[in-house]
């Protein structure tokens, strides 16, 4: 006949009462619903993201444009093509894509919006007296010069002259002494995008 024998516990382990087998549970599920309720919150307040910020084909003219050049819907086929920013190397927190070295500039580019931000701003490095217009609309003009990319809100009563889809900007620029630079993104104020990496200058 087979001896029964009672189940032992290691002499180092004590077995849980029942109060601490749920409490144990307890901890668990409220460590779990913790790490739910962060994993939503994050998901739910999404950042909005304006223009892509990438490193876009402008059309620019160095010469004076015709009447209308800000205008949306207006013809700058015969202008030249160039990657931003445009100016001369050795300008401070300069990214040259493309060389501008004369006296002015005008450039245009489309962008395209998936949501409008609450709080709509440019990122923007300006070396001389700069104005900007968003579908035919100016939205900035700023004297002198900056030695970097700094973001500028733009007033409410414009946030309505962006809309969701392709938008155009247009740019003019001017250079008065020393170095000179311009390049300019429709961003989210609040939450702007970082600069992508800059391929080499070729121009």
């Amino acid at each position: 006949m087979l001896a029964r024998f009672a189940p032992q516990h290691p002499a180092s382990e004590s077995p849980m009462s029942l109060n601490q087998v749920i409490l144990k549970n307890l901890r668990i599920r409220t460590l779990f619903l913790a790490a739910l309720v962060a994993v939503g919150a994050t998901s739910a307040t999404p950042v909005v993201q304006a223009e892509k910020v990438s490193n876009p084909s402008w059309q620019y003219t160095l010469t004076q444009p015709a009447e209308g050049w800000q205008k949306d819907g207006f013809d700058d086929s015969n202008w030249e093509t160039g990657t931003g920013g445009f100016g001369t190397n050795g300008t401070p927190g300069s990214r040259v894509g493309t060389k501008w070295d004369s006296s002015e500039i005008w450039l245009r580019k489309t962008f395209d919006v998936s949501e409008v931000p609450a709080n709509a701003g440019l990122l923007m490095h300006h070396d001389e007296d700069v104005t900007v217009y968003i579908n035919s609309q100016e939205v900035l003009s700023l004297t002198g010069w900056s030695n970097k990319y700094e973001v500028t809100p733009l007033d409410a009563k414009f946030r309505s002259v962006v809309k969701v889809g392709m938008n155009t900007m247009a740019v003019h620029c001017k250079q008065i002494s020393g170095g000179q630079y311009i390049d300019v993104h429709f961003v989210d104020a609040d939450n702007p995008a970082s600069l992508p990496k800059l391929k080499p200058f070729a121009s």
